[in-house]
């Protein structure tokens, strides 16, 4: 861009107001901001020291600077300026460096540097950037000193149900970083047990108001499903339907006026009274569908679709009563005061977390360090009225301006309008103006406390340029034109977000408010509509693959051969380099998986993480030596380096056990291979010593140098698959050493390891030059790329933070379950959890919270693309599209949608749970994608049939270039275009690195290792009799044994259900769709368990669950895992699930013998370990019968 349009002109040149700039992606906010700074210093004299620039990272802070830097020399080359101004340009480029232009961090650290001692903060101080290991060792010697404190034992009773602190250490580290962002989080805390727990009149209460919202949401999604169940019958000509008879009207009569009257109720203000007696009403009694005059049998598709979606009618309602209906209203204030005095225990003044941060606080004054919470939070100290750091610092201000304002939190807005003496106590202090850049529909960083609604109540409080007068004060200008992409790309965006987003779903406006819309600037550009319509280079794409439920692939592996073939074909046939692609998505879950099936293309990739270091297997190898090297008598550590692939070790299973001492009393590890004598095991002696010399005289990053160069480790993990992340995760490793400075010990880097700290792997660069990026959204905000693949459009939204026992909302407030122990007649004193119906309110809040900053992400990942958009997604079959065309016909006549309102769909429709259903419900609209769908999916045909009148306001100059191609890919053209580098790579990886391979076992007739297991089927083979009526379905009977032993290892044997589990389970993303389906048909066999009497026996036993294990039996090892060791009054317990399908034929000895092997073996191995007696038991979950073998 050469200049500037004139929304971008009133920014830089407006004087004298504070102005909100609502700059949508591609806008050159970032040039404005250093634009206005330049004309600033140049025209008006001011001085660098005038501005306090604050950005959210380093980087923004430093490309500010830079820019400012270069354009101001550039203006000093210029013969026309004067030497009066070049002499100010010049003083300013001096003080440019120390100049206030750096993030909200870096600031309150500056203020700190000078001024901290007000407030306690000693000089020389450090920011601990993961304070984790001291928080932990601090919470531990709280625990120590609480255990004593009746009213904390009886707290734990009731919500500590293991036997360890660990889940309460997590939640109040949790609370000590969320808490960080609210300026006085007990004055919070206390405002919302005045606004919610005191309740005069329930009728008038905020908890009141969320109840109704929620119903009224409730019948409105149920109206919009009965509209779907009608669209259905009438086009199967199911009249008896809509027929009813002298006695009972039709089932169309009797669900459409019993919702739309509702609908219209809850329209009006209701009383509690009347609310209740509105939720005790029913639809009127109909008449049966007459199936048997249409000749419909049971079994008939047609038929079980309309009972599927009859019933999905008044699921909203149903399943809301479930969690919210308040039955009797004094229970309910009672459980409210009774939770909160929980809430208080461990939130409160006094509580807990305040415990917790004093004592934190104390440990780090003793350290002289700070976390990235104290910058801000005694920053705001600083600026109180009491000392004279505000009036310093506001005296010296002419503008502070902020960059990427949406991701402001409230205790940022409070430090930054106090400076700028605009906060509501501002005496005596002048008013700076503020010049906030941002866009609310890229605010997705709600999981840092960022809070949006600062942003919007100033978006929609602010007056437009265009209205505004002089005595106007607080100024909105709105940025309309997008320069970053093809117009193209820009039509695309705006057609799916047209139809998709609005206040109720996403949070503002998008097709309704005109300064939403992505524009083209066709003046700078030098471009017309009508050229730009003949050019299709930069048309949009959606590419789908059906997984035809394979088990041979992964829907991320189909996916992944999906895109390169994508990106070959591009590359080849288009002339787009590598490094013009770049693949986003939600999470970092599939990115070593694509990367490897893109080495088999010969596709270049970086892949960006930022956690998961300390979880790759060479970092854990690492991490195993230093901790033997600073205890060589922890055998576990020993065991993992004498059998690592290092140079001087490499120890196989049976050299392991033939070092072991197997006395009764045998002495540690490290002593068995001193004493060996073997030439192997002399060399690891006197490599290992030498290591343990220099640990304990050298730092840990010495010590990790020396330790690579014996080992020769690095040079074995670079020869292997993904050979180039593993040596970039060591060299990350190594630099960590490096520069963590106050961990100057071996002992305290370990610890801090140890700590649950997370740090980014090592840069995954094939070619720094010419490489496909891997990225997630969040990683790719304020970027941009020629092309972009949103990829993996199937996953399913994060929604963890609904599910939490305590939650809080800023808007909504604090609420929780409550337990309590109750005394029962059958099962004595037991702990019982009540649901509370306002912590629901809650979740349900946070729910939309959630999805509408989803649909922003979806906002920033669309954004990224210059020239070329493509969206790709595996689904099972073509049925999920049939169901979504069907549901998007029924939005043209949903009774929901105002009049005035067609081209956005209803809320009901809206409310999915990820991108494929927003950008496919959007794009079944368009007629290219309708052709296209008709042309893959024949049948779907009848649902595309829509009433294009209704939505006709859809096509607009700024969608006038949306123009999408949709390309379906069956599992048999997917793998059709894959190439068969499998077997040469791995000949490949086998020749680098055979030198660690080449150890010939001098047993021919036994495998080195077998799996218990193994062990018993081979017996089976050799003698036993097979089970009648097993399950010919093997590979579907391994999947469900391994989903169920799944669910059982995340059981907490306590009062928890199995949905609870299975449900909490499927929204951290444990299942995939069929394989949540499978184990929801299998779970009343869990329920069975649960109520079974070895149920019980565990919960009240100290227990021990999928414990590995390695057993020599002096022929040779064998391998297993425990599914669950319990001991209960002092005896021991191995207890095997078994999910084999078995029947009454099988007899009770046949059942003992067919595991009789397994578990004498696990009974011989817990024996040994136990010294005592083991009983051992196999558990048949399909049939709920033990057998005791």
């Amino acid at each position: 861009m050469s200049s500037f349009n004139k929304e971008q002109e009133q920014a830089i040149m407006t004087r004298g107001k504070t102005i909100l700039v609502s700059a949508p992606a591609g806008s050159g906010k970032t040039r404005i901001l250093v634009e206005r700074m330049r004309r600033l210093i140049e025209g008006d004299r001011y001085e660098i020291d005038n501005f306090l620039v604050l950005t959210f990272t380093d980087a923004a802070g430093k490309e500010m600077k830079q820019r400012l830097s270069l354009q101001l020399h550039e203006d000093l080359a210029d013969p026309s300026i004067d030497q009066e101004t070049k002499a100010h340009i010049e003083r300013q480029l001096l003080k440019l460096p120390q100049s206030y232009m750096t993030t909200f961090d870096s600031f309150c650290k500056v203020l700190l540097e000078k001024y901290g001692y007000l407030v306690g903060v000693m000089p020389g101080f450090e920011v601990n950037a993961s304070p984790e290991l001291i928080q932990s060792t601090v919470l531990d010697q709280c625990f120590h000193k609480w255990v004593v404190n009746p009213q904390f034992q009886d707290y734990c009773r009731r919500h500590n149900l293991k036997n360890n602190f660990d889940d309460l250490k997590k939640t109040l580290i949790n609370y000590n970083s969320s808490t960080g962002s609210y300026v006085n989080f007990q004055e919070t805390l206390q405002e919302f047990y005045q606004t919610y727990y005191h309740i005069d009149d329930f009728s008038s209460s905020p908890i009141f108001s969320l109840l109704v919202r929620s119903y009224k949401d409730a019948f409105e999604d149920a109206l919009s499903n009965y509209n779907t169940l009608e669209n259905y019958c009438s086009k199967e000509n199911f009249e008896s339907f809509f027929t009813g008879n002298e006695k009972k009207v039709s089932i169309a009569e009797s669900l459409s006026t019993y919702l739309m009257s509702h609908v219209d109720a809850f329209k009006h203000p209701l009383t509690y009274d009347t609310f209740c007696s509105l939720l005790k009403d029913k639809p009127a009694s109909s008449v049966n569908m007459a199936w048997k005059e249409m000749g419909i049998e049971k079994d008939d598709q047609r038929r079980k679709r309309f009972e599927n979606l009859k019933k999905a009618v008044m699921a909203p309602i149903n399943g809301l009563k479930e969690l919210i209906w308040i039955e009797d209203l004094h229970e309910f204030e009672e459980l409210l005061n009774l939770s909160f005095q929980d809430i208080q225990f461990l939130l409160g003044n006094g509580g807990l977390l305040e415990s917790f941060q004093f004592a934190y606080r104390e440990e780090k004054k003793r350290l002289n360090q700070l976390d990235f919470h104290d910058l801000e939070e005694y920053a705001t100290k600083l600026l109180s009225d009491d000392l004279p750091v505000l009036q310093t610092i506001n005296a010296s201000l002419k503008e502070i301006m902020l960059d990427e304002y949406q991701d402001t939190n409230q205790i940022q807005e409070n430090l930054v309008l106090k400076l700028a003496g605009q906060a509501h106590d501002h005496k005596g202090l002048q008013v700076v103006p503020m010049f906030m850049v941002g866009d609310m529909k890229q605010s997705i960083y709600r999981f840092r406390q960022a809070d949006p609604r600062i942003f919007k109540e100033k978006f929609d409080s602010y007056v437009p340029y265009e209205l505004a007068t002089d005595q106007d004060q607080f100024i909105r200008i709105d940025l309309k034109h997008n320069y970053r992409s093809e117009k193209a790309v820009l039509d695309s965006i705006n057609y799916i977000f047209d139809c998709i987003m609005d206040n109720e779903i996403g949070g503002l406006e998008y097709f309704n408010d005109p300064n939403a819309l992505l524009r083209y600037d066709y003046v700078v550009k030098k471009r017309s509509l009508e050229e730009l319509s003949l050019i299709h280079d930069y048309d949009s794409e959606v590419m789908i693959g059906f997984s035809e439920k394979t088990k041979d692939y992964t829907k991320s592996e189909l996916e992944a051969h999906m895109i390169a073939s994508k990106i070959i074909k591009m590359h080849e046939e288009d002339g787009y380099a590598f490094k013009d692609f770049a693949i986003l998505m939600r999470n970092t879950t599939d990115f070593i998986t694509y990367k490897k099936i893109f080495e088999n293309y010969g596709i270049p990739a970086n892949i960006t993480l930022s956690k998961g270091l300390f979880d790759s297997n060479e970092a854990l190898s690492l991490i195993a030596l230093l901790k033997a090297l600073i205890n060589p008598y922890d055998d576990i550590a020993m065991t993992s380096v004498l059998h690592n692939n290092f140079v001087f070790s490499h120890f196989d299973e049976n050299e392991l056990l033939a070092l072991r001492d197997q006395s009764e009393q045998p002495e540690s590890l490290y002593e068995d291979v001193k004493k060996a004598g073997t030439y192997k095991s002399v060399l690891f002696i006197d490599t290992f010593e030498n290591l343990r010399k220099i640990a304990l005289t050298s730092s840990p990053y010495e010590t990790l140098i020396a330790i690579l160069e014996a080992s020769r480790y690095q040079d074995f993990v670079s020869s292997l698959i993904n050979g180039e992340q593993r040596s970039s995760n060591i060299d990350t490793l190594v630099e960590l050493a490096r520069s963590s400075n106050e961990y100057r010990y071996l002992e305290d880097f370990v610890d801090f390891v140890d700590s649950g700290v997370q740090k980014s792997p090592g840069k995954i660069a094939s070619d720094e030059s010419n490489a496909v990026e891997f990225m997630t959204i969040h990683k790719s905000k304020g970027l941009q790329f020629k092309v972009v693949f949103l990829s993996n459009m199937q996953h399913k939204f994060n929604t963890t933070d609904e599910t939490s026992y305590i939650l809080m909302d800023q808007a909504n407030g604090i609420a929780s379950k409550y337990r309590q122990f109750r005394e029962t007649d059958e099962f004595g004193n037991v702990l019982v959890e009540y649901e509370n119906p306002y912590r629901n309110l809650i979740g349900k809040a946070i729910h939309k919270e959630a999805v509408d900053e989803e649909m922003r992400i979806l906002y920033v990942a669309l954004t990224r693309a210059e020239k070329k958009l493509i969206m790709t997604g595996i689904i099972d079959d073509e049925k999920r599209l049939i169901d979504l065309a069907a549901k998007v016909q029924a939005n043209e006549s949903d009774p929901n949608r105002p009049s005035n309102n067609t081209v956005i769909f209803n809320n009901h429709l809206r409310k999915v749970n990820c991108f494929f259903d927003w950008i496919m419900m959007a794009l079944m609209r368009h007629p290219d994608v309708e052709n296209d769908l008709k042309h893959f999916i024949p049948s779907i045909t009848p649902n595309l049939d829509l009433r294009r009148t209704g939505f006709s306001k859809l096509n607009n100059e700024e969608t006038a270039l949306a123009r999408f191609h949709l390309e379906i890919q069956s599992l048999a053209d997917i793998t059709s275009t894959m190439p068969q580098k499998h077997a040469l790579d791995a000949i490949d990886q086998y020749h680098k690195v055979q030198d660690y391979y080449n150890y010939v076992y001098p047993y021919q007739d036994k495998e080195r290792s077998i799996a218990v297991t193994t062990l018993q089927a081979l017996a089976d083979e050799e003698g036993f009799e097979h089970l009648e009526n097993q399950s010919s379905k093997r590979e579907e009977a391994l999947s469900l044994g391994t989903l169920v032993h799944n669910v059982l290892y995340y059981c907490p044997f306590d009062q928890t259900d199995f949905t609870s589990l299975i449900n909490r389970l499927q929204d951290e993303g444990m299942f995939t769709d069929e394989e949540y389906q499978l184990i929801c048909q299998y779970q009343p066999h869990l329920d069975d368990f649960r109520n079974s009497a070895v149920y019980q026996l565990i919960a009240e036993s100290t227990f021990f669950k999928e414990k590995p294990f390695r057993y020599f039996n002096g022929e040779q090892v064998i391998n297993g895992i425990f599914d669950i060791v319990f001991i209960h009054d002092d005896d021991v317990y191995v207890l095997d699930y078994k999910t084999d399908h078995i029947t009454s034929t099988n007899s009770y000895k046949k059942l003992q013998d067919k595991h009789r092997i397994q578990l004498e073996t696990y009974k011989e191995i817990l024996t040994k370990q136990f010294h005592k007696p083991v009983k051992g038991y196999v558990y048949y979950l399909e049939t709920n019968q033990m057998i005791e073998v």
